[in-house]
């Protein structure tokens, strides 16, 4: 499931909202957000992984940060594959890339994988923010691991698996 961001800064908490209910743990948006101390200026990846790790036990997340394309791509993919968890993923894209919209830090889902690591599937929060512009546009979609990664590395605020 891929839930909306219920405010323009709210990213972090839709993602860990999705990966929670992955996990078979329903929390609302809004105590996800106060938990991840979430301001509007977003969330950081460490408070999300204490928070995510405080409300269940099936998957202990971990932080990463500036890791190399081939570690990115080898840890995503193992973490989807094996279905124990949803990773997160922070990036910074612009439509010059091949993106809908332009973006200096974001969070998304990631919730499938070409078992040739050559790709990702990914659940967007923004698309449903009644803010975002792109009423009607898929909230799911896929990006090769190259442009994943030039997302990625171009701001150094994580992803967790």
């Amino acid at each position: 499931t891929v839930y909306s961001q219920v405010t323009s800064y709210n990213c972090g908490p839709a993602s860990v909202q999705a990966a929670l209910n992955y996990l078979g743990v329903n929390r609302n948006q809004s105590d996800i957000a106060k938990g991840c101390r979430t301001t509007v200026n977003g969330s950081y990846i460490a408070d999300m992984v204490t928070y995510i790790n405080r409300q269940q036990g099936r998957n202990r997340y971990v932080g990463k940060y500036n890791e190399s394309k081939s570690e990115m791509t080898r840890l995503l993919y193992s973490t989807v594959a094996t279905g124990k968890a949803v990773p997160i993923i922070g990036l910074t894209f612009s439509t010059n890339d091949g993106w809908l919209y332009s973006t200096n830090g974001h969070f998304m889902s990631v919730y499938g994988a070409k078992s040739d690591k050559s790709a990702f599937a990914l659940g967007d929060p923004w698309i449903g923010y009644s803010g975002s512009g792109l009423y009607g546009e898929s909230w799911t979609y896929t990006k090769s691991a190259t442009t994943l990664y030039k997302a990625y590395s171009k701001v150094n605020i994580g992803f967790m698996y």
